[in-house]
């Protein structure tokens, strides 16, 4: 009983790895889109100030 209760633990350990490891990798993806989304935005608004100037 004892061995199945540390294999069990050991299982939950590893999936709770899992769950944050695909949160980060979420969260870092979200954050690089992000960081793209500012950067287009930003070179639109400089050429649009280019063409206006």
């Amino acid at each position: 009983m004892v061995v199945v209760m540390e294999v069990l633990v050991l299982e939950v350990l590893v999936l709770v790895i899992v769950m944050v490891v695909m949160v980060m990798e979420v969260v870092l993806v979200v954050m690089v889109v992000t960081v793209m989304m500012v950067l287009l935005v930003v070179l639109v608004m400089a050429v649009a100030m280019l063409i206006v100037v």
